[in-house]
């Protein structure tokens, strides 16, 4: 039976430590779980999507580069 793991963080693609090791561990877990990884900021890490994790991306701007 596999279950479910969410992971949210704000960066789709490798933006500093916390984002790597989300990415990181959401690529490693997909042998076990469910993946479902939810941001805001794209574009998405192309290993997520080669690994089968579901993701969830907003396609927001980061609050330095919007325009508003």
């Amino acid at each position: 039976m596999l279950r479910n793991i969410v992971i949210v963080s704000d960066w789709c693609y490798v933006y500093g430590g916390a984002s790597d090791v989300a990415i990181n561990s959401a690529v490693e877990l997909t042998n076990d779980y469910n993946v479902y990884f939810f941001s805001a900021i794209a574009p998405i890490d192309h290993r997520l999507i080669d690994a089968g994790v579901h993701v969830v991306c907003l396609g927001k701007k980061d609050i330095l580069n919007d325009p508003n």
